[in-house]
């Protein structure tokens, strides 16, 4: 009935509009109408619901792999230092845990450097 009325109703004016539209309404079609309605916000409803659920698992999912990446990133800084003290890569293997090939190539980077 109100077709152009979208802008309005995202101002705030839907409940407005929704009376008007229901004041021309009787009988089943009043029932009808309200039925339809019910659906719609229980539609919007669970869309709202996975939508926010969708967000806080992104969330989560985010923190976990800067929490991993951030974990990497401190072992692979310990084995620098490890490096440069002068520890065997085995040694260093064993208390960080990251990969030999990892701690190799980091000495290398390091030898580059120098």
């Amino acid at each position: 009935m109100y077709k152009n009325s979208a802008p309005y109703k995202e101002g705030g004016y839907e409940e407005l509009f929704d009376a008007a539209e229901s004041a021309s309404i009787v009988g089943e079609e009043m029932v009808r109408y309200s039925e339809s309605l019910d659906r719609l916000r229980s539609y919007q409803a669970g869309v709202d619901y996975a939508s926010e659920r969708s967000r806080l698992e992104g969330i989560q999912e985010g923190m976990e792999k800067g929490k991993k990446e951030g974990m990497k990133a401190g072992k692979e800084q310990i084995a620098v230092r490890m490096i440069k003290s002068g520890m065997p890569d085995m040694m260093i293997f064993n208390i960080t845990e990251l990969p030999l090939e990892k701690i190799r190539e980091l000495r290398s980077g390091l030898e580059d450097k120098e």
